[in-house]
């Protein structure tokens, strides 16, 4: 029951627009509550979770969470099982759903709202921080790789950030992504859920789960909790040409698009790191990833100083302010909140609103 009643109150203790989803809401906590109790009074829960045994390094609490059920699928068992070392190292504990709970694509996230529930229940400082998902068609290639380091920084001005993505050039990519344990990320997911009962009409094509959620992330509500970083930090995938990524990547994913092929390339890579571990992986020191890290926070950091100081002078000037200036700082805001991974478009989206910016202003 106490999952039933605690996504209720996070969800009609906020803000009065969500109310109008009473129904949805309703159906989506109602599947939730029979998960839970399902969960916690079965003899054969249908979940596993991997515990490493180990104190929560230093730093963010971060578990990790995928789910694999129907027929027996040795490859997907084998990738899961690719983490093992890496949670070892870093003390995260993996939850993986063994039995579906809802229908198809909505599993991850039922999922992931039950275990982001069941933390908030929790004392504050027993809560797990932050979610890595991972689909099961994605491969661990690289255990040195600790995950903190692609969460936002202590900064006051990332506090509100509470999912970490990435896109590709057919848009968002859920194969791995971070949500933050907040109520924020409560909404998120039960919108996400809602979205067809919702809109019935909605066309959401094959990848139903992409789609909704790309849908509700793009909401004015949502927007500034999400960031998009590089796909090449932990979305970088197997493809007919060869592996877009290099070694030292934290994972290698296995797109559908593979077809028939994916099951071998699965196995080839297993079997590659099987025998040639250390061709892949690298301590984090030995890769790009921090470099590349602080440049992204620095920019996306500066980008927002930038803005606010026009904002600023833009509320001053009220009327008097210029439609140039205007249209620059929407257009800043837009490519911050959409494509903050493109450290070229940012940075000539600062220069544009500097440009338009009183001369008293700029630094």
């Amino acid at each position: 029951m106490l999952i039933l009643s605690k996504v209720m109150g996070l969800l009609y203790m906020q803000k009065p627009n969500l109310r109008k989803y009473r129904g949805a809401t309703f159906a989506i906590a109602v599947i939730l509550f029979l998960f839970s109790a399902f969960r916690f009074h079965s003899g054969t829960s249908g979940l596993s979770v991997s515990k490493t045994g180990l104190e929560v390094r230093e730093g963010p609490r971060i578990s990790k969470a995928s789910m694999l059920y129907g027929p027996q699928n040795d490859i997907y068992d084998r990738a899961i099982e690719s983490h093992k070392r890496h949670n070892e190292i870093h003390g995260y504990n993996m939850h993986v759903l063994r039995r579906g709970v809802t229908n198809g694509y909505w599993n991850k996230y039922a999922y992931l709202l039950s275990l982001v529930v069941q933390e908030l229940a929790k004392p504050t400082e027993e809560r797990i921080e932050w979610i890595m998902w991972v689909d099961a068609n994605n491969i661990l290639i690289n255990p040195q790789i600790p995950l903190k380091i692609f969460l936002p920084p202590p900064d006051e001005q990332f506090k509100h950030v509470n999912f970490l993505g990435s896109k590709s050039a057919h848009g968002l990519n859920v194969g791995a992504f971070f949500l933050r344990v907040s109520p924020w990320s409560v909404k998120l997911l039960v919108k996400a859920m809602a979205l067809p009962m919702i809109d019935p009409t909605i066309d959401l094509g094959y990848n139903m789960d992409e789609a909704s959620l790309k849908s509700i992330l793009d909401e004015e509500d949502f927007r500034p909790g999400a960031l998009y970083q590089p796909r090449t930090w932990f979305n970088m995938a197997q493809t007919r040409e060869g592996f877009e990524g290099r070694s030292g990547d934290l994972l290698a994913q296995f797109p559908g698009s593979l077809e028939g092929s994916r099951w071998k390339s699965m196995a080839d890579w297993l079997a590659e790191l099987q025998s040639h571990a250390e061709k892949w992986e690298k301590p984090v020191g030995d890769t790009s990833y921090e470099s590349e890290i602080d440049r992204y926070w620095s920019f996306i950091r500066n980008a927002r100083g930038v803005l606010h100081d026009a904002e600023t002078k833009a509320d001053e000037l009220k009327d008097g302010a210029t439609d140039e200036l205007d249209n620059a700082i929407f257009y800043l805001k837009e490519v911050i909140a959409t494509e903050a991974f493109n450290q070229q478009k940012i940075e000539e989206a600062v220069i544009k609103l500097r440009n338009y910016m009183p001369s008293s202003t700029v630094d």
